[in-house]
C-alpha cells in the first residue's frame, strides 16, 4: 500500500514537471482558476445566509428592506456570476482545452524522441516492444487526463476542505461521518480502475492479440492480400471472437461496480437527510435562524458532493496512474550502448576496420558469431555473402554499433570502436538496408533526409541520376517536390524499385566516408542495377563500401569477398580466387549462375 502510494506521487511529480516545462502560465492558471472556483461555494454559501436572515420576518409585519440585504444580495450573484466565469469561462473553456493540448503535444513529442534515442538492442526485445505499444495506444490521451484528473481531484479536495471548515462550528463528527459514508465509493472506482487496466492495459495476452489484428485489418499492404486470399473473413471472426472475450472477462466485475455506484449516492444521501433532519428542531426552536440552516444543509450538500467527486476522482487518478507508470518506465529505459566518456573522434575520411576474433550472441542467448577475424582497409570495397542466418546483418548491425561484441574486439584505426566517439562514428557511416524507409514526403526530402541544411539542387539531381531515379522523378506532376505515398492529398505512390532507387539517392548525396549496403537493389532489374554498381564504384573509388548481397552479379566486383558460414569466416579472396578454389562460394555461385544458362 505504502508503495502504491509513493508511486502516485512519483506520477504526480514527473507529470507536474512535464507540464510545467510544456507551459507554465497555463498549467498554473489551470490549477489557480480550479481552485478560485472549488472555493466559491462557501463564500456563496455565507452570502444567502445573510440575505435570507435579514428577510425573514413575521408574517404581517412591514419594514424597509434592510442595506445588509441588498449588499447580500448583490454580492451574492455578483459572486455567483464570477465564478461562473471563472469556472466555466476560464477553466472549463479555455485553461482546460489549452492544458489537454499542451499535454498532448509534449508527451507525444517526449514519446517519439524517447523511441529515437532507444538502442537497437531495445527495439528488438519484445517485452519492450510490448511496451511501447502500450504506450503509443494510451499516451495521447490516459497521460495527459492524469493531470487533467488530478486538476479535479485538486478542485473537489479544495472545495471538501472549505466546506469542511465551514462546517466545524456544528461539530467536527459531521466532518467525520459524511466523509466515512464516502469511502465505499473510493475503493470502488479504485477497482474498477484495475479492473480496466487489467483487460487493457497491463499487456495481457488476449489485449495484444486484439491490438496486432485491429492493425493488420487497416493495414493497406496487408488488405490487398487479404483480398486476393480472402482471409478477411478469417481474420474479422478471430478479431470478433477476442472481443467478446475481453467484454466477458470485464463484464462480472463491472455489474459489481454498477450495483455499489448505484447503492452509494443513495446511502450518502440518506446520511446527509438525517444529519439535516436532525437540525430542524433548532430552528423550529429558535436555536438556529433560517439562513443559519439553509447554510448548514448547503455545505452539507457541498462536503458530500466534494467527498464524493474527491473518491471518484482519485479512483480514476489512480486508474490513469497506471498508464503514466508505462509511459514513465519507457522514458526510463537506460541506455544500452553507452557513449564514451570523451571518446576518441577521427576526421571524415575512411578508417581501418579490423574485427579481432569477435564473438557474439543476442540478449536472449543465440549465439550468432564466433571467432570472426578480418580486416577492411581504407578505401577497400568488401562483399560479405552466406546463406540466411549466417551471421551477415549481425556484422553490420556490430560495425554500427548497434550492438557491443560479446568477445573480442573491433578496431577503428587500431582504436575500439567501445572507445570512439559514438555520433563521430556514425558520421562516418552511410547505411541502406533491405527494409528502408519510404518517407511520404517530398522526392526532395526523401533524398536529403538528415541533410537539411545542405539543400543543393543540382548535387539533387546528381544523387539521383547516379541511382538511377532522375529519369522517373522528370516524369512525376511536381518533379522533386512532388509529394510521395498515399498518406497525403496529391501524393503519389511508387513501385518498390522505385523506392529503392531513391533510397540509394541518399546514400549518394549524403556520400559518407564508409557505405553499408543491405540487399541495396532487390527490387531493382538486372540493367538498372549494373548503372547503379557501376556509378557506385566511381564515387566510392577512394571510399570503403560494404556490401551484403545474394546476388553474385553485384559482389563479384568487390576488391574483397568474406564468406560467412554458421557465425564463422570460412572463406576470403577475390571472385575469380573463390571460384577456382572450389568450395562453398563456388558452389553458390554456379548455383546461382545455372538459373542464367
Amino acid at each position: 500500500m505504502f508503495r502504491q502510494v509513493r508511486n502516485h506521487f512519483d506520477n504526480i511529480r514527473a507529470m507536474l514537471v512535464i507540464g510545467w516545462q510544456a507551459d507554465r502560465s497555463v498549467t498554473l492558471w489551470y490549477y489557480v482558476t480550479a481552485g478560485l472556483s472549488a472555493v466559491a461555494p462557501v463564500f456563496i454559501g455565507i452570502l444567502l445566509n445573510v440575505l435570507i436572515d435579514h428577510l425573514v420576518v413575521p408574517p404581517g409585519t412591514h419594514i424597509a428592506v434592510p442595506a445588509a440585504a441588498i449588499a447580500a444580495l448583490a454580492g451574492y450573484f455578483a459572486l455567483v456570476s464570477i465564478n461562473n466565469a471563472v469556472d466555466h469561462g476560464l477553466h472549463i473553456q479555455y485553461f482546460d482545452y489549452l492544458f489537454r493540448y499542451r499535454l498532448q503535444d509534449a508527451c507525444a513529442y517526449r514519446f517519439c524522441e524517447k523511441l529515437t534515442q532507444l538502442d537497437v538492442a531495445h527495439l528488438e526485445d519484445p517485452n519492450i516492444q510490448n511496451l511501447i505499444t502500450k504506450v503509443r495506444d494510451t499516451h495521447q490521451w490516459r497521460v495527459p487526463d492524469f493531470l487533467r484528473m488530478l486538476g479535479y481531484t485538486f478542485s473537489a479536495l479544495v472545495t471538501y476542505l472549505a466546506a469542511a471548515i465551514a462546517l466545524v462550528q456544528f461539530g467536527w463528527w459531521i466532518v467525520d461521518v459524511v466523509t466515512l459514508v464516502a469511502i465505499p465509493r473510493l475503493v470502488m472506482r479504485a477497482r474498477f480502475g484495475d479492473l480496466q487496466w487489467s483487460m487493457y492495459g497491463s499487456g495481457a495476452p488476449e489485449a495484444r492479440k486484439l491490438w496486432y489484428l485491429s492493425w493488420l485489418l487497416s493495414e493497406s499492404s496487408s488488405l490487398r492480400e487479404m483480398k486476393i486470399f480472402q482471409s478477411a473473413p478469417i481474420l474479422l471472426g478471430r478479431l470478433r471472437s477476442l472481443q467478446t472475450r475481453i467484454f466477458a472477462l470485464g463484464t462480472e466485475p463491472l455489474r459489481r461496480y454498477r450495483t455499489v455506484s448505484v447503492i452509494a449516492p443513495l446511502a450518502e444521501g440518506g446520511v446527509v437527510l438525517g444529519l439535516a433532519a436532525m437540525s430542524l428542531h433548532e430552528v423550529t426552536g429558535g436555536a438556529m435562524t433560517v439562513g443559519r440552516y439553509v447554510f448548514f444543509v448547503t455545505m452539507l450538500q457541498q462536503l458530500l458532493s466534494a467527498a464524493a467527486s474527491v473518491g471518484a476522482n482519485l479512483g480514476s487518478l489512480h486508474e490513469n496512474g497506471l498508464y503514466v507508470a508505462s509511459f514513465r518506465s519507457l522514458l526510463a529505459l537506460p541506455r544500452v550502448i553507452e557513449p564514451p566518456i570523451n571518446g576518441v573522434r577521427f576526421p571524415l575520411a575512411p578508417p581501418r576496420i579490423e574485427f579481432d576474433d569477435v564473438g557474439f550472441a543476442y540478449p536472449n542467448g543465440h549465439a550468432v558469431l564466433d571467432h570472426v577475424s578480418f580486416v577492411i582497409e581504407p578505401g577497400e570495397s568488401v562483399a560479405l555473402v552466406g546463406i540466411n542466418g549466417a551471421g551477415k546483418s549481425t556484422i553490420i548491425k556490430l560495425l554500427c554499433r548497434f550492438y557491443d561484441v560479446t568477445s573480442g574486439r573491433i578496431l577503428i584505426n587500431g582504436v575500439d570502436i567501445r572507445d570512439v566517439d559514438l555520433d563521430n562514428w556514425c558520421a562516418h557511416l552511410g547505411t541502406l538496408f533491405q527494409d528502408f524507409v519510404q518517407y511520404h514526403l517530398s522526392v526532395r526530402d526523401n533524398i536529403l533526409m538528415g541533410h537539411a541544411n545542405s539543400d543543393d539542387a543540382r548535387r539533387i539531381e546528381s544523387a539521383a541520376d547516379k541511382a538511377g531515379a532522375g529519369a522517373f522523378i522528370r516524369k512525376l506532376p511536381g518533379g522533386f517536390d512532388q509529394m510521395l505515398g498515399t498518406e497525403f492529398e496529391d501524393g503519389e505512390q511508387l513501385s518498390g524499385g522505385q523506392w529503392q532507387k531513391l533510397a540509394i539517392a541518399r546514400a549518394f548525396y549524403q556520400a559518407p566516408p564508409v557505405l553499408v549496403m543491405d540487399e541495396p537493389t532487390s527490387a531493382i532489374d538486372a540493367e538498372a542495377e549494373y548503372e547503379i554498381f557501376t556509378n557506385l564504384e566511381r564515387e566510392y573509388r577512394e571510399k570503403t563500401l560494404i556490401l551484403v548481397s545474394h546476388r553474385f552479379s553485384t559482389v563479384r566486383n568487390a576488391d574483397r569477398i568474406l564468406v560467412i558460414d554458421n557465425g564463422r569466416l570460412t572463406e576470403s579472396g577475390t571472385h575469380e580466387d573463390l571460384v577456382l578454389a572450389g568450395t562453398k562460394y563456388a558452389a553458390m555461385f554456379e548455383a546461382q549462375a545455372s538459373g542464367y544458362r
